[in-house]
């Protein structure tokens, strides 16, 4: 008898218990299925993703900039618009992702941009040479920077959708889940770092390096020895041909923006001490980007002499010094160029 009223009590509530979860579960299905595409990204996609998805979704506004960069991720962790807006007194917004989308995947940021947000005054296409050895196996992202290309494929992953969907996008906003590396100890996780993406108007810190030291003159061990194991051994590489085959779909871009108000610009790579600069090979670049986007060979900006080796992550970032440096030389050469 005992154990019946014991039973009484306890399946009562245990169903009671059983419905509320049922209920939730339920209600996060529906959420999951009204936001299939970004619950997938959350669950199976790499920090990597969610900064271009970001960035994507910046594109497609509203998004109001006097002046747009667009380019590879020397440019996303290496120019601050906050700082270039300040110093040429106008709005600055910064659409770069990553070397992986490639010249076509600017194309098609840009073109995003173009067909809902009012025309950018001006353009600035920003490239590391650390992008030119383009692969085959990087046009998947060539494909994610399209807004009707999402991924990954969230229909393949629809069995454990509805509880992951609780643990991205509700639990993680208010549990502590860090990203990797330095990325978790400057950003915490992934909601805060595209939280910082979006309200420092589309600039991130690359925090591989220099969190240890206090400035760019000084060094800290831990920063030296992971900066020579990460950049020393890095050459200037070549154009490949899978790098020229996209500058057509960026020219096109390019032409429907307005050929005239579009600038060049490229970042610097690492200089070791005793090393010869190669300056000569940006220069060069910079000449047959124009030639191959249509760009005016006037609307070059020219290269810049690379900051302290110790001011860098990689061999394509800067650090959070570097950065200050690489910013403050492209607004130089922009005030220069607005003189003219």
């Amino acid at each position: 008898m005992q154990l019946l009223s014991s039973l009484g009590i306890v399946l009562p509530r245990l169903a009671q218990i059983s419905f509320v979860v049922a209920v939730l579960v339920g209600l996060a299905s529906l959420a999951e299925r009204a936001d299939s595409v970004r619950s997938a990204l959350l669950r199976v996609g790499t920090f990597e993703h969610w900064i271009v998805a970001t960035q994507r979704d910046r594109a497609q506004g509203p998004l109001r900039a006097s002046l747009l960069l667009l380019g590879d991720s020397s440019c996303l962790m290496g120019i601050d618009a906050a700082q270039l807006s300040a110093r040429l007194g106008r709005h600055v917004e910064n659409l770069c992702s990553l070397g992986y989308l490639g010249p076509a995947g600017y194309a098609a940021m840009l073109d995003q941009l173009l067909s809902s947000n009012p025309r950018p005054d001006r353009l600035v296409l920003v490239f590391n040479p650390v992008q030119f050895d383009r692969r085959p196996e990087y046009e998947a992202w060539t494909q994610f920077a399209s807004r009707d290309a999402p991924l990954p494929d969230p229909s393949s992953y629809r069995a454990v959708a509805s509880l992951d969907y609780v643990r991205t996008v509700w639990l993680d906003r208010v549990l502590y889940d860090p990203l990797p590396y330095g990325y978790g100890v400057y950003y915490g996780g992934g909601w805060q770092l595209m939280a910082e993406l979006r309200e420092r108007q589309g600039s991130l810190v690359d925090p591989v390096t220099g969190l240890n030291s206090t400035d760019a003159g000084t060094i800290h061990p831990v920063d030296q020895r992971d900066i020579e194991r990460r950049i020393r051994t890095t050459p200037y590489p070549a154009m490949t041909d899978e790098f020229k085959a996209a500058l057509p779909a960026l020219a096109a871009a390019i032409a429907r923006y307005g050929r005239d108000d579009a600038w060049l610009f490229m970042t610097p790579m690492p200089q070791f001490p005793g090393a010869p600069a190669p300056q000569g090979d940006y220069a060069t670049d910079l000449q047959f980007l124009a030639r191959a986007l249509n760009v005016d060979a006037r609307n070059i900006l020219a290269p810049v002499a690379p900051p302290p080796y110790g001011t860098f992550s990689n061999a394509a970032h800067p650090n959070r010094f570097g950065r200050i440096v690489v910013t403050d030389r492209l607004a130089e050469r922009l005030l220069a160029a607005r003189r003219q």
